[in-house]
């Protein structure tokens, strides 16, 4: 869990304490990979996002972003951090593969935009409208006019419906 300037955690398997991990300012956000053994934390007053690897429960990275932000958001699939910064409507974006800065885009922040579709596309809102964008060119791709009025969400499958009972 986190605390004011670090991470305080305990083991599943036997709830005894592992070392924490401090960081010098005040933790405004964190997420956790999908996967959970990385933890990105954003400082308050600080351009830099820290990765904390939880296995080996040390600071793995430091990612300087070129200006402050305020709160992080985590691709479902674990490709992409999403930093929503501090003095415009925009955010960084970060490839967690390689813990690089891939760069900054135009958006509104709500709880459903920004995001990363499946394809790994970036669905951005600008005014009224949903802009998908290349994630690694951050070039656009198309664009859904009013689709900023809508909740957007994406849901998995794999396209198969059972058979048997009433459906026959």
């Amino acid at each position: 869990s986190a605390a004011d300037t670090g991470l305080i955690g305990v083991r599943a398997r036997d709830p005894a304490a592992v070392p924490s991990v401090r960081v010098p300012q005040r933790i405004r956000s964190a997420v956790t990979t999908p996967s959970g053994d990385r933890i990105y934390l954003l400082t308050a007053g600080s351009a830099e996002l820290t990765v904390v690897d939880r296995y080996a429960e040390e600071i793995a990275a430091r990612i300087t972003l070129p200006d402050t932000s305020r709160e992080l958001r985590m691709d479902p699939t674990g490709r992409f951090v999403i930093a929503r910064a501090a003095a415009k409507d925009s955010a960084w974006i970060v490839a967690i593969a390689t813990d690089t800065l891939v760069g900054r885009v135009a958006t509104g922040w709500r709880e459903d935009l920004p995001l990363v579709t499946p394809d790994g596309a970036l669905a951005l809102l600008r005014g009224n409208d949903v802009v998908l964008v290349d994630s690694d060119s951050l070039e656009a791709i198309r664009r859904v006019a009013g689709g900023g009025r809508d909740l957007w969400d994406f849901i998995g499958g794999d396209g198969f419906r059972p058979r048997g009972g009433w459906l026959g």
